[in-house]
């Protein structure tokens, strides 16, 4: 055992040496991602290569996620992303499978993003209920799209090399990694967490005027947290999420930690390096190992600067999942 932990460790090591090294060389040429708040439950929207919490710990087959995400504010044309993402795993011996597909639309302002795709993973593991490390690849496709006669003359002139209407097809590659792992401590199980991605690692452009209209920018996402179960099927999590945007060399992070009640309600808080307060709740529904487990979320990030103005003001996410099969 303590030989395998050993060469999956390595393994991870030079796996994460070798995608950096890409990332570096290649800063240019990956698109831009939508923002949702960084939970452990949209780690799977985030990163092709994550096993689910559902999978290797309830045991479950398959596993059905939506997102809606605005900011609920009165200005026109706020940021709005809705997410829809559905994955499966297969167990095999060593060597298991996850599947899955994933659409949203994402609008800010008057450029809209829409996107449809495909992941597969696989999962290096003896016992994929007790330790895994994976790694993902997805292919999607993006439609980007921007029309100048929802402009006022003001929005013209700042984006003046917009002279027509665009309407753009790119498609992508998404690459990813994940380990996890069940420490057994007082008598229950713990487990641990870490992963790296780039939802979009590349995109090949394609647009029928000779010089591209729409920059490409490379986002890198990695999340980490510690999960201590107690009794009646309590737990607590503690975690972090960073996103990077490496053109405007911008880094969001966040610290956050959740207490669910015996698998039936949670609550978290959190705080992010930009001043934000991240305040969330859910609630499970037929948790005691049916056939189907619900959820259902919400998670809100508030400005705790008061000397910051959010031209978009607080943003609200709701997540909506199921999961389901033996």
């Amino acid at each position: 055992m303590i030989n395998k932990t050993l060469i999956n460790l390595k393994t991870l090591s030079s796996v994460f040496s070798l995608i950096l090294s890409i990332c570096y060389c290649n800063v240019s040429v990956a698109q831009q991602y939508f923002s949702i708040n960084l939970d452990r439950a949209n780690l799977s929207l985030i990163n092709p290569a994550n096993m689910d919490y559902d999978f290797f710990y309830n045991k479950y087959l398959f596993k059905a996620t939506a997102v809606y995400k605005d900011s609920w504010t009165v200005f026109d044309d706020a940021p709005r992303t809705t997410i829809f993402n559905g994955e499966a795993i297969k167990e095999r011996d060593n060597v298991s499978l996850i599947y899955g597909g994933q659409m949203y639309t994402d609008r800010a302002g008057r450029f809209r993003t829409n996107n449809i795709g495909f992941k597969v993973a696989t999962v290096f593991s003896n016992n994929i209920y007790k330790q895994g490390l994976s790694i993902g690849l997805s292919i999607n496709l993006s439609q980007y799209i921007l029309k100048t006669n929802d402009l006022n003359a003001a929005s013209i002139n700042i984006i003046s090399e917009y002279v027509d209407d665009l309407n753009m097809l790119r498609p992508n590659i998404g690459l990813g990694l994940f380990y996890y792992r069940t420490l057994r401590k007082s008598g229950q199980d713990h487990f641990i967490y870490s992963g790296f991605s780039a939802p979009i690692f590349y995109s090949l452009g394609r647009n029928d005027e000779s010089e591209p209209v729409y920059n490409t920018t490379l986002h890198l996402f990695y999340n980490g947290g510690y999960v201590i179960n107690l009794q009646d099927e309590s737990y607590l999590e503690f975690s972090t999420f960073s996103k990077y945007e490496s053109t405007s060399k911008i880094l969001v992070s966040d610290l956050r930690a959740k207490y669910n009640f015996r698998g039936r309600f949670e609550t978290q808080i959190g705080y992010a390096l930009d001043r934000m307060m991240i305040i969330g709740f859910g609630a499970v529904l037929n948790p005691l190992k049916s056939d189907y487990r619900y959820y259902i979320n919400y998670t809100g990030n508030y400005n705790s600067n008061p000397n910051s103005f959010r031209y978009f003001g607080a943003f609200h996410e709701i997540t909506l999942s199921v999961a389901w099969g033996y």
